[in-house]
């Protein structure tokens, strides 16, 4: 069952936060991308940027919004998906643990609290499937960094991952404690 909540954004406007369903494959694809386009543009060329693959991408969507033991939500604002969040289990240091794999938004809607109720939608849905703790991964580069820490993330783990051009990329690993 789907269930929404309705945040207000403004005195013209609500935001919506809801689960994702297949329909919403496209939607969230183009997020996505234009997120990534305006996120690391810092830190990928813009090449490599403007040539990420919709197709690709869609069919990826496709495959988590089908998948059972992934769970996605979107943000709406006017009808119009502006943002979301998944969230996952993975193994880690030989566990299954939940990830949050995913929270992107689009530019012009950052520093709204649209983030902040994805990620608390995301880390209640973690709380209610009996986990301790949730998990995410973020680009030392990403201005996201900020964003996690702020809510309690603490760094766990640090790795290097290739890039485009075989460029070394620090990722960090954060926790966040269920209860908090």
């Amino acid at each position: 069952m789907t269930q929404y909540k309705t945040y207000e954004r403004d005195a013209m406007s609500n935001i919506t936060i809801r689960s994702a369903n297949i329909i919403d494959a496209l939607p969230i694809t183009n997020v996505h991308i234009k997120s990534w386009q305006e996120t690391y543009r810092n830190i990928f060329s813009s090449y490599f940027l403007k040539h990420l693959n919709s197709e690709t991408r869609k069919t990826g969507w496709q495959e988590t919004l089908a998948d059972e033991e992934k769970q996605v939500y979107v943000a709406e604002v006017e009808n119009q998906i502006v943002g979301f969040c998944s969230i996952e289990v993975r193994e880690y240091h030989e566990e299954n643990c939940a990830f949050l794999a995913t929270l992107y938004l689009l530019q012009q809607y950052q520093k709204q609290r649209i983030g902040e109720q994805l990620f608390l939608v995301a880390k209640n849905n973690v709380r209610r499937l009996g986990y301790q703790d949730m998990y995410v991964e973020v680009l030392a580069e990403n201005i996201a960094l900020s964003f996690y820490r702020k809510y309690g993330g603490e760094i766990v783990g640090k790795r290097c991952i290739n890039g485009e051009n075989q460029r070394e990329i620090l990722e960090f690993i954060l926790k966040f404690s269920m209860c908090q």
